[in-house]
């Protein structure tokens, strides 16, 4: 005699307050995760901006900008 082996679903594994804690994620770490991506974003600009330009005399790439 063969025994089926039940498969449980990620509901059925994890308890009420698990459920509740995957289900709604707080406001403060989504806030903090888009903060965070943000200020990462913008110190990637940051840097590029501030880096010589290759094609002149040393000035940054804001300079070159700007210069136009």
């Amino acid at each position: 005699m063969k025994l089926k082996r039940e498969t449980l679903t990620d509901q059925e594994i994890h308890s009420e307050k698990m459920r509740k804690l995957i289900k709604d994620i707080p406001k403060s770490i989504s806030i903090t995760g888009i903060s965070v991506i943000i200020l990462i974003i913008a110190a990637i600009i940051s840097v590029l901006c501030l880096m010589p330009y290759p094609y002149s005399e040393g000035e940054s790439i804001i300079n070159h900008i700007i210069a136009l």
